[in-house]
Formats: structure tokens, sequence, C-alpha cells
């Protein structure tokens, strides 16, 4: 439907207004996007910008951005969770005055490395081409990660995320519901 609606859109050659929930829809169909909450505008642009660069932790979330997170700045180095084992992300382009209130990485930017953040694997969701996984910190924080790699239930393992694959953001941050 989405591809008939996109070649009907470009044959018609009409300005068309399409209301959606769906990211992949939005991604697809549209050579705008206006990302709105509560009837407010939080960020328009290509697909593109809003994908690779958005303004705020809600924008991101609509983007994809599963792995979401408060944090709390200690010297370089932002850090998230609670406790001994809390992750923490060095190298990252801090604001000055600590300014990001919360970061956030697509699972896809999570990677399996030889050392690491600790995690063990709490959940694997086989998906064809890939698989998808909840990995759980020693703190009990939850990441998301998908991989080409065969991972099992329990399953030690390390991750990495590299710094320029996070975003970091001024709002605070507040648990999707």
């Amino acid at each position: 439907l989405r591809h008939e609606i996109k070649r009907l859109h470009h044959a018609l050659g009409l300005t068309t207004i399409y209301v959606t929930h769906d990211q992949d829809e939005a991604l697809s169909l549209s050579d705008r996007i206006v990302v709105m909450r509560d009837g407010r505008i939080q960020q328009q642009g290509t697909p593109e910008t809003l994908y690779n660069a958005p303004d705020n932790l809600y924008v991101a979330r609509f983007m994809g951005y599963r792995n979401a997170f408060g944090l709390r700045l200690e010297g370089p180095c932002a850090v998230v969770g609670e406790g001994i084992g809390a992750m923490g992300f060095d190298g990252l382009d801090l604001p000055a005055g600590g300014a990001a209130q919360s970061l956030a990485f697509r699972p896809d930017d999570v990677k399996l490395a030889a050392s690491g953040i600790a995690a063990e694997v709490a959940q694997v969701e086989y998906c064809g081409q890939l698989w998808l996984v909840d990995l759980r910190t020693a703190d009990g924080t939850h990441v998301t990660m998908e991989t080409h790699e065969r991972v099992t239930m329990g399953q030690r393992v390390q991750f990495h995320v590299a710094p320029e694959r996070i975003r970091l953001f001024a709002d605070a941050f507040v648990p999707e519901a």
C-alpha cells in the first residue's frame, strides 16, 4: 500500500499530507516530515535530517532510538544507570556546563566487542536477517541490540557503542509508559 500511495503522489504531482505514527511510513513516503507532540511541532525537515539528527529525545524515540537514558556527567564521561554496573561512555562531545540530561542510541549502533560494557543476554528474538537482543548490565539497565551474530539467553557478552553514534539531548529523560 505504501508503494501505491507513493506512486499516486508522484503521478498526480499533488501536495499531500499523510498522518502516521509509523516511522517506516514517515521515512518512506515523505519528502518532508513534521513530528508533532500535543499539537506542537517538535521538528520538521527531510527524512534524512530527522533520522540522523533528531532535535530532542521525543523525535529521537520516534526515529528509532530505542535505547534512551538519563545521564550524569563525571568529568569527560557520561554515565547512565545506577550502582556498580553503571555504563560509562567516554569520548563524547559533551556540552559545556553539563546541559545534556539524556542520551540515546539505536539498537543497530550496539556492537558486540572483545572488551566494553559487560552484560547478560536477557532476551533473544529471531527476526530472519538478524536477532533483536535485550541485554541487561550488572545494575539491571536494559539495552536493546540488533545483531547478525547468534547469541543465547544467559550468555555473558560485552558491547560497545561508538561515541559518534550516541546523541545527547538537553531534555530530561522520562521513561516511556
